[in-house]
């Protein structure tokens, strides 16, 4: 008798749950590095509006007002800047050809300048809440659903649990 080779369907499940539980570590691990990679991302853009706003300070020795959550330092230098829009003044000088804007369409960046723009702060709510930079202490809104933000930077005369007044 010629016994036919293959797979039982015992073996088969067994095989299965196996790949099944590695595509589950393998998926949870490929989202934890994209919330971390989009951060990172997050981290860079404030850090290079804080050296934006850093210049802007140096040629007028003041930081640009606040606007509703917006730098208002573009156009004859009140107007309010657009995340993702260019931060320039009228007179043709460009700090930023474009000012970077959160990828998540619910979420945005929030800049806030003291009355006297002598400090300013910048927030954004990071994806990966484990991150040590998480500041669970804010109360500042960073989406249209009213989640707070949970990261942040200041000028150096400031910190980030300081009231801006």
């Amino acid at each position: 008798m010629n016994k036919i080779a293959g797979f039982t369907l015992m073996e088969i499940l067994i095989a299965m749950a196996i790949m099944g539980i590695i595509a589950g570590v393998g998926f949870s691990s490929y989202s934890i590095s994209i919330q971390k990679t989009h951060d990172a991302a997050r981290k860079s853009d404030l850090n290079q509006i804080s050296k934006t706003l850093e210049a802007y300070q140096a040629d007028f020795g003041l930081y640009p007002a606040s606007q509703t959550n917006f730098i208002a330092g573009c156009g004859d230098g009140t107007a309010a800047c657009s995340w993702g829009g260019q931060f320039n003044l009228d007179t043709g000088k460009i700090y930023m050809p474009q000012l970077p804007a959160e990828i998540r369409s619910a979420y945005f960046y929030v800049y806030l300048a003291s009355t006297d723009r002598k400090k300013y702060q910048l927030f954004a709510n990071l994806e990966n809440t484990k991150d040590p930079s998480v500041i669970s202490t804010l109360s500042v809104i960073c989406s249209t659903n009213n989640d707070v933000c949970n990261y942040g930077i200041s000028s150096s005369n400031t910190t980030i649990s300081d009231d801006l007044q």
